[in-house]
């Protein structure tokens, strides 16, 4: 059986995509991540972010792999929005394509993990869902001085049927990352 991870928010890296190596199960028990794929022999991943020189990077670093699929993108509520080169972000002006989380699960059918790491905007992409039916989110969580969009964030994945995991050993920019669990997925 073969499982898809999508990664959103890639950055300079991209961390599941070991998921594709021969030896992802010694990767997987490595990170301590919880063993709820069990029929699961061989993984695609696909990788988005909406900043094209993380795409040209990871595409070249990962050229030769062809269960890697990039794409240029961003994940938001709209089909697009208007960056300024004073957020920091981009090096210029430019017109950003965007994609809804229901258009991504629309895409590419099954997800067997959902990464995200989009700086903060995680909780937009999940208040406005009522339904999800991935086994596995990985969520970046990012401090908020009163602590409370990483707790609504948490609250609202978890009234969606998913259970809290714990942290992993996934982190390269200092924050954490939690794993929830569909309920019917966790063994006993």
């Amino acid at each position: 059986m073969i499982g898809t991870c999508v990664q959103i928010g890639l950055h300079e890296s991209c961390e599941w995509a070991f998921l594709t190596q021969i030896n992802w199960k010694e990767q997987w028990l490595h990170h301590k991540l919880p063993n709820i794929f069990p029929d699961i022999t061989n993984w695609n991943y696909i990788g988005i972010d909406i900043n094209p020189v993380s795409i040209a990077k990871m595409s070249k670093a990962y050229n030769l792999n062809k269960k890697c699929t990039f794409i240029c993108s961003g994940i938001g509520s709209s089909r697009s929005i208007s960056r300024n080169p004073t957020d920091g972000f981009l090096p210029h002006n430019i017109i950003s394509p965007f994609i809804t989380l229901g258009e991504i699960l629309y895409r590419f059918g099954n997800i067997d993990i959902l990464a995200l790491d989009i700086e903060g905007g995680e909780y937009q992409i999940f208040n406005s869902l009522d339904f999800l039916d991935i086994p596995m989110i990985c969520v970046e969580i990012h401090k908020i001085s009163n602590n409370a969009v990483p707790q609504q964030l948490s609250d609202k994945i978890v009234s969606l049927g998913y259970k809290t995991g714990s942290t992993h050993d996934l982190t390269y920019g200092g924050f954490p990352n939690c794993i929830f669990i569909k309920e019917e997925k966790i063994h006993d």
